[in-house]
């Protein structure tokens, strides 16, 4: 879901037009969140169907890690340094989506220096929906 979230960001501001503040604040809270869960590896833990499944592949290799590539992406939507660090490095597909601004972007956002090891996150706003109850 949420690489189609992105792709829809970056195809309305590509053509002149945003969506709402909420509706992009939203998005950058769910990269927060993936950032929040992924470890140094670009691992996640299997939350859903794990299908694994993509709304584009812009790369050939194997090798990639989509969480990372996520998080690239909202590095350069977002200016978030923190994001960039996470996500390590541009990817192919981040480098296909944005182009040279991507990575001129990429390269002026800067991380304050702090710890590489993961920070503690809450969430309070969070809660599982399923079948309309609230658990």
């Amino acid at each position: 879901m949420l690489e189609f979230l992105l792709l829809a960001v970056l195809a309305g501001r590509s053509a002149g037009e945003r969506f709402s503040a909420a509706c992009e604040q939203r998005v950058a809270a769910m990269l927060e969140f993936l950032a929040s869960l992924m470890d140094a590896g670009g691992n996640v833990p299997m939350i859903g169907d794990s299908d694994d499944g993509a709304v584009t592949r812009l790369t050939r290799t194997q090798t990639s890690v989509p969480y990372r590539s996520l998080l690239a992406s909202g590095a350069i939507l977002f200016g978030n340094s923190d994001l960039k660090f996470k996500a390590g490095k541009l990817d192919d597909k981040t480098r296909w989506l944005f182009g040279p601004a991507g990575r001129r972007a990429v390269q002026s956002t800067q991380r304050a220096a702090r710890a590489a090891a993961p920070q503690a996150a809450a969430f309070p706003g969070g809660r599982l929906l399923r079948s309309g109850v609230r658990f």
